[in-house]
This record gives C-alpha cells, sequence and structure tokens, in this order.
C-alpha cells in the first residue's frame, strides 16, 4: 500500500473479518512496494508478496514468504522480469503463479 510518502511495507492482520486490524509487522523485511500481488497458500500456511513497484515506481521481480502469519520475511527465486499490476494464486498444489499485468519494458 502507499502512505501520505509513499510506498509502505506493513503487514496488518483481522481476524474477524476486518471489523478490526492489528498490525503484524510495520517494517516488513520486504522493501516497501505499491501495485503487487501477494496471495496465501491454499492450507494458510504460507503468504507470498510479488513484485510490484518501488518508492522510484520501479518495477520489482522479487518474491517475498512469510511461514509465520506475516511476522517475518524471507526472499526466495525472483520472477523473471519486474511486473506490476498483475495477479497471483496458488493452486492446489501450492504452486505460486504470476497473471498478466505489466512488465518492466
Amino acid at each position: 500500500g502507499s502512505g501520505p510518502g509513499g510506498p509502505l511495507h506493513d503487514v496488518w492482520r483481522s481476524i474477524d473479518g476486518g471489523e478490526t486490524w492489528l498490525p503484524q509487522s510495520l517494517s516488513a523485511e520486504f522493501p516497501a512496494r505499491g501495485s503487487h500481488a501477494a496471495v496465501i497458500s491454499p492450507d494458510a500456511t504460507a503468504m507470498f508478496v510479488l513484485g510490484g513497484l518501488d518508492s522510484s515506481r520501479y518495477p520489482l521481480n522479487d518474491v517475498w514468504v512469510s511461514l509465520d502469519s506475516g511476522l517475518t520475511w524471507g526472499q526466495r527465486a525472483g520472477l523473471p522480469f519486474g511486473r506490476y499490476d498483475f495477479g497471483a494464486l496458488v493452486d492446489a498444489y501450492g504452486a505460486v503463479l504470476a497473471v498478466g499485468g505489466t512488465p518492466f519494458s
């Protein structure tokens, strides 16, 4: 998301259907970004943040995963090229897919 100063790198969690939100991390390990994709595995054991635009609006190709509900994040192998404004999903077998969007050109 973005704040008054530009993109953020925070993570918020709601356990009541979005009625209330609490911060999981106000300064996650991944760089600040906007126009990215975020998905969760079918068994809810992994959350992913993919690509997007950094604070200079440069397309990112990085992929980050959290195995503890967004408290900590580790970097994984990146997408083949920078991508933003795209869809992503995790299939029933745990494969992460990036779909469409705008590539870096």
